[in-house]
């Protein structure tokens, strides 16, 4: 089953070098940690080597990246990157692991390399949210386990002209979850309409901070107050939230993964799922173009894009 990553470029690279175009030029993706010694070793050794230069040392950033470059990935794996325009690429896996350092790999400070063939995909509107929000993580490489993501990847790969085009047999009949696709701003348009829309309230602009960890925007009633958390794939706990004397209000907290905890609160109300997915191709109307679009894909993923 092929496997979708999520590969960050950032690698210590000389002055003047872009190891992110370095990859796409060439076709390849790849990471750093080169070693002392030759510019072509195989596994083995390159493993003795920087087991003792990273390991050892206590980088642990090498192991992860390293081991899945060149153990974890396989042939016809899918992989999201970007550039530093902010331009997305898809690419496939087409080679296997090899550790080239020559001079100008070890300027771009890219030895542990796969051949890839990329392809761009253009904008942040082509990438799976579940895509977007790893690259938010600690991690240069990681996969992205999704049904819809693997789905997503594949069709966007061919309809940029990958060659040759991904199989899409294995996906007849599946369909798109739209938790999978959305992107952060996505779910908070949801949960703001609906509670507009079904519970009365309505949103104050200037609420809607970036610098508010804990809150996402703020909605009144003529006699109420209500503040909401949105996150993707992630637990929420009722706990967290409990009721200020000074400044009460009622709590909207919505995780995609439907995963809360905590103590049952009669301020505190959590969004199902279900509920909010109804809710937005019940009411696409409603929703901004973006989420219209996404909703339209998955009706109909294999309809062409507009």
């Amino acid at each position: 089953m092929t496997t979708v990553w999520r590969l960050t470029i950032s690698t210590d690279a000389a002055e003047g070098v872009d190891p992110r175009r370095f990859c796409l030029d060439r076709d390849i993706l790849g990471v750093g940690w080169r070693v002392d010694g030759p510019e072509s070793l195989d596994w083995d050794a390159y493993y003795a080597l920087g087991m003792a230069q990273y390991y050892d040392q206590r980088d642990r950033g090498w192991w992860p990246a390293v081991n899945a470059v060149a153990n974890r990935m396989a042939e016809g794996d899918l992989c999201w990157t970007r550039d530093w325009n902010g331009n997305y690429h898809v690419g496939r896996v087409t080679g296997p692991w090899r550790y080239v350092a020559t001079p100008e790999h070890a300027a771009a400070d890219v030895v542990n390399v796969r051949a890839c063939h990329w392809v761009p995909t253009g904008t942040v509107d082509s990438v799976p949210g579940k895509v977007l929000n790893s690259f938010r993580a600690g991690r240069t490489l990681q996969a992205v386990h999704d049904d819809t993501v693997r789905f997503h990847s594949k069709l966007q790969f061919n309809r940029a002209g990958g060659a040759p085009p991904c199989d899409l047999a294995e996906h007849a009949g599946q369909a798109m979850d739209l938790f999978a696709l959305a992107a952060p701003d996505d779910c908070e348009d949801i949960v703001g309409i609906y509670l507009q829309a079904e519970h009365g309230y309505r949103l104050i602009p200037s609420t809607c901070k970036r610098d508010t960890a804990k809150t996402e925007f703020v909605l009144r009633t003529p006699h109420a107050k209500a503040q909401v958390q949105v996150k993707q794939n992630k637990h929420l706990d009722r706990d967290d939230y409990p009721r200020d004397p000074d400044d009460p209000c009622e709590w909207f907290l919505f995780s995609t993964s439907g995963e809360y905890g905590g103590a049952p609160a009669d301020h505190v109300h959590c969004l199902d799922p279900d509920a909010m997915r109804d809710f937005a191709f019940d009411n696409q109307t409603l929703m901004p173009g973006r989420l219209q679009r996404l909703l339209d894909y998955c009706r109909d993923p294999h309809a062409p894009p507009d």
